[in-house]
């Protein structure tokens, strides 16, 4: 179920009528993408740190999202390079490339 809230009553005439919207579909998918990248860096953070981490939030937004994890020290560039190795891994398990014959060159 989805509720929306207006800013103003609903006119009289049109109450209990079916109504028609529109999705925004570029803005969409990239909110879409941003929430399952969460959940890949999450879970890249947890193999490469430990099982202790867990999300602390998260801000998802149409251009960038943010991602805090429990963790009992700073992250070093070095486990987060790791996370960022992990989490591009498991997108390509996800997602795998296609080698394109009409591309390959010999």
């Amino acid at each position: 179920m989805i509720v929306h809230f207006l800013d103003e009553p609903v006119p009289e005439g049109i109450k209990d009528q079916p109504v028609e919207g529109l999705i925004d579909w570029p803005r969409r998918q990239n909110l879409m993408r941003h929430h399952t990248a969460t959940h890949v860096l999450l879970g890249s953070a947890r193999r490469v740190l430990g099982e202790h981490v867990w999300q602390a939030g998260a801000q998802k937004d149409v251009d960038h999202s943010r991602l805090d994890v429990t963790h009992y020290s700073e992250i070093t560039p070095k486990e987060r390079e790791k996370i960022e190795q992990t989490a591009t891994r498991s997108y390509y398990e996800i997602y795998p490339c296609k080698r394109l014959g009409w591309l390959v060159k010999g």
